[in-house]
């Protein structure tokens, strides 16, 4: 059995570099946050739609399967299920709009 207190000779920046924090300062900021979790392996170029990666917690909070993860508090973050579905349609639409995009 691993200590997971302490990295064991691991190597990466998980286990090297504290990690980056940033203050959540507006319920705007949450919602874009729980988007960029969920799209982050297509915004990466991982995975063609991010509703269809194994490990996200996006499909984890649609179903009624026992999860650990908070799933009534996020839908009541976002009203219903029908608004955290149209959050995320609407913030990919805005995320890959070509206007957003800047060339080198």
């Amino acid at each position: 059995m691993h200590n997971l207190s302490t990295n064991n000779s691991r190597v990466g920046t998980l286990f090297q570099t504290p990690f980056k924090r940033a203050l959540i300062d507006s319920d705007k900021y949450f919602s874009q946050l729980v988007y960029y979790i969920h799209a982050n392996p297509q915004l990466h170029g991982l995975i063609e739609d991010f509703r269809e990666w194994k490990w996200s917690s996006y499909n984890s909070i649609l179903l009624d399967k026992p999860t650990k993860l908070k799933r009534q508090e996020v839908i009541t973050w976002f009203s219903t299920v029908e608004s955290y579905k149209e959050h995320h349609v609407t913030s990919q639409k805005v995320i890959y709009n070509p206007k957003y995009f800047f060339e080198d």
